[in-house]
C-alpha cells in the first residue's frame, strides 16, 4: 500500500513541476532538427497542424521540380519522429501547386490542405483543397474552392473553427480591377462537405491599394477569426491591417478593419497571426510582421489585440542590424504563451549562415526569457504549431553546407523536464 501511495504522490509531483515549468520558464529548442521531407527535389514552403486525437502533427510542402510541383505530406509524432512514410495530397502533369496550408478538424478528425493551383495550359490560378485522414488517406478528391478565371486566386490559408465546426479559407484574389481579400467556409457533417459563398473580406476599390499576404488565425473564446493583410500605398509604404469576421448566424464581417501598423515610412510585409482563448469569453490575438525601413533591414514587430478589436498595442520583438524576416507565430492555450519564430541572416558573427530564430511572447505581451536560435544553415519560410506539454513544433526549408537540395526540417521547442521516479516496495 505504501508504495502505491508513494506512486500517486509522484505522479501528482511530476504533473504539477510540468505545469509550473510550461508558464514560468521560457522555453528553448528541443534536441536536433529532423529532416522530414528528405528528396532529392527540392522540398519548400511548408506547413503544420497539431492533431491532438492522435497526439501527432502533419506537416505539408511543396516539392519544386522541373515540369510540375506537388503537394506532400508527413506525420510527425509529438517527440517530433517520422510516423510512416510521406505521401501526397496532390501530384501529376498539367499543374504546378504551390503554398499549402492546413488546419486540423477535432470533431470530424480530419485535416484540410489548401494549395494555390497553377494550369499550365490555360495559365489560370485557383485554390484547390483536400481532405485528408489521420493515418494519411485521402478522405475526399481533389476539388476547387474557387476559380476566379481569368482573374487570379492566390496565396491560400486556412483555419478551423471548433464551435461552428468549419473551416474558413482565405486567400488574395487579382482582378483588373483590384487585388483584394475573399474568403470562403467549408462546412463538414457526417462525412459530407459543402463550400459556403465567397465574401470579399477586404475590398481594393480604387485598384490601386492591392491587398496581399493574408493570415488568420481562430478566437474560440468568441466564435470568431482574425484575418490579417497587407496593404500597399506606395513602392515603400506596405501597412498591416485586419478584420474580423464573425461564424454565429452565418459567416460575416464585424466591425471596421483595425489598423495594426500604418507608419507611412516602413514597408511593412509577410504578417502573420496567432490567438489564445483566454480570458474567457474575450481571447486575444498576436499579430506579427516584418519591418523594414530605407535605413534599415528587417526588424520584427508585434502587436496584441484584444479579442474584441478594441485595442491594438504595438511590440518590438527582434532588432538587428542584419536582416529578419519570414516571421510565423502560434499560441499555446495552456502554456498561456505565444511563440514567433523568423529567419535570422547572419546570426553567428563572421559566419553567413541564416537559422530560424524564436522568441516567445506572455499574453501580456512581454518578452518571456531571450531569443533562441533553432538548427539552421541557410533556413526560410518557417512555420509552426502549438502540441501538448505547451511546446511547438517549427518546421522550415533549409540547405545545409553538404546538401545539394533544399529540404523540410522541423524541430521541437519547449520545456520537457523529465523526472526519474525511484519505486520502493517495503
Amino acid at each position: 500500500m505504501r508504495s502505491r501511495h508513494w506512486l500517486t504522490i509522484l505522479l501528482i509531483l511530476g504533473v504539477t513541476l510540468t505545469t509550473v515549468t510550461a508558464t514560468a520558464i521560457a522555453g528553448s529548442p528541443i534536441g536536433s532538427s529532423v529532416n522530414i521531407s528528405n528528396q532529392s527535389v527540392d522540398a519548400v514552403y511548408g506547413s503544420v497542424a497539431y492533431n491532438p486525437d492522435w497526439q501527432e502533427y502533419l506537416v505539408v510542402w511543396y516539392n519544386d521540380r522541373p515540369g510540375n510541383d506537388d503537394i506532400q505530406a508527413q506525420r510527425v509524432s509529438k517527440d517530433g519522429n517520422l510516423v510512416g512514410p510521406s505521401f501526397f495530397i496532390s501530384a501529376g502533369t498539367g499543374a504546378d501547386r504551390h503554398y499549402p496550408s492546413v488546419a486540423y478538424n477535432s470533431k470530424e478528425q480530419e485535416y484540410l490542405v489548401v494549395w494555390e493551383h497553377y494550369d499550365q495550359s490555360t495559365g489560370s490560378y485557383s485554390i484547390r483543397g483536400r481532405r485528408v485522414s489521420p493515418s494519411g488517406g485521402m478522405i475526399s478528391g481533389e476539388f476547387t474552392i474557387f476559380d476566379p478565371s481569368p482573374d487570379l486566386a492566390l496565396e491560400p490559408a486556412v483555419a478551423y473553427a471548433y464551435t461552428e465546426n468549419k473551416y474558413l479559407i482565405v486567400w488574395t484574389w487579382a482582378q483588373a480591377t483590384g487585388t483584394h481579400i475573399a474568403g470562403k467556409t467549408l462546412t463538414v457533417s457526417g462525412g459530407s462537405a459543402s463550400l459556403g459563398s465567397t465574401f470579399l473580406i477586404s475590398e481594393d476599390t480604387t485598384g490601386t491599394e492591392p491587398r496581399t499576404q493574408p493570415d488568420l488565425a481562430y478566437n474560440r473564446a468568441r466564435n470568431e477569426f482574425l484575418v490579417v493583410w497587407r496593404e500597399e500605398f506606395s513602392s515603400s509604404d506596405h501597412d498591416i491591417y485586419a478584420q474580423r469576421v464573425k461564424m454565429a448566424g452565418g459567416e460575416g464581417l464585424l466591425g471596421n478593419p483595425l489598423v495594426i501598423w500604418s507608419s507611412g515610412s516602413s514597408d511593412d510585409e509577410n504578417p502573420a497571426v496567432a490567438a489564445i482563448p483566454k480570458p474567457s469569453g474575450t481571447g486575444q490575438y498576436l499579430v506579427v510582421w516584418e519591418l523594414r525601413t530605407s535605413s534599415s533591414g528587417g526588424d520584427i514587430w508585434g502587436a496584441m489585440v484584444t479579442g474584441d478589436g478594441q485595442a491594438v498595442t504595438p511590440l518590438i520583438i527582434a532588432t538587428s542590424t542584419e536582416d529578419l524576416y519570414d516571421p510565423a507565430v502560434a499560441g499555446s492555450e495552456s502554456g498561456e504563451d505565444y511563440l514567433v519564430v523568423w529567419s535570422h541572416s547572419d546570426y553567428y558573427p563572421g559566419w553567413a549562415f541564416i537559422p530560424i530564430v524564436g522568441q516567445e511572447i506572455s499574453m501580456e505581451g512581454d518578452l518571456v526569457g531571450e531569443e533562441k536560435a533553432l538548427f539552421g544553415s541557410f533556413a526560410g519560410h518557417p512555420a509552426i504549431a502549438s502540441g501538448p506539454l505547451a511546446d511547438f513544433l517549427v518546421v522550415f526549408d533549409d540547405k545545409p553546407l553538404t546538401a545539394t537540395n533544399r529540404d523540410i526540417y522541423g524541430q521541437l521547442w519547449g520545456n520537457r523536464l523529465y523526472i526519474p521516479l525511484t519505486l520502493r516496495n517495503k
